[in-house]
């Protein structure tokens, strides 16, 4: 199992003055299921996925994690539509936003 964050993801989490993330899904958005990204929420249950990439303490909940298993994220700074951006393997559709998708299951 493994989660990863880029160095511009990274980057962007510091500027934030974060050193960690939350990542989640939930159901919601258009593509059925919707990441949810919290900037310094380490706080650790004893259910959660720990990973460290980058310099910074990735924390995924055990119900998110078998849809996020494998992500990259990412950051884009484009003025449109920037922001995290989420390569994620389990995704097999999306909507146009990137912050929406679909497994198929």
């Amino acid at each position: 199992m493994s989660l990863t964050i880029t160095d511009a993801g990274a980057e962007r989490v510091r500027a934030y003055g974060g050193t960690s993330i939350r990542l989640s899904v939930t159901i919601s958005g258009c593509s059925g299921m919707l990441y949810s990204i919290k900037v310094n929420d380490d706080e650790e249950n004893d259910s959660d996925y720990i990973y460290e990439s980058n310099g910074i303490t990735i924390v995924v909940d055990s119900k998110s994690i078998p849809f996020l298993d494998g992500t990259e994220i990412d950051y884009d700074s484009d003025l449109l539509n920037g922001g995290f951006k989420y390569n994620n393997p389990n995704a097999t559709g999306g909507c146009g936003c990137g912050n929406s998708f679909t497994t198929g299951e």
